[in-house]
């Protein structure tokens, strides 16, 4: 294995290690999102929001782990 082979092996490493890191960012990120809509439909009185919207808010996205 040469130089170079070691060095792409290594950058690869590096770029899994980051997607990964990204990845359960963007999940906590949008979790705290879902979160924070729910505190405010909370607040918000009901005759502000159809019935459906209170308990399935079609504008929180889902987050997949």
């Amino acid at each position: 294995m040469t130089a170079d082979d070691e060095q792409c092996f290594e950058r690869i490493a590096q770029m899994e290690q980051q997607f990964h890191f990204e990845r359960k960012l963007r999940e906590e990120h949008a979790a705290a999102h879902a979160i924070a809509l729910k505190i405010l439909i909370a607040d918000v009185p009901p005759q502000w929001l159809p019935a459906s919207e209170i308990d399935f808010p079609s504008y929180i996205m889902p987050v997949y782990s």
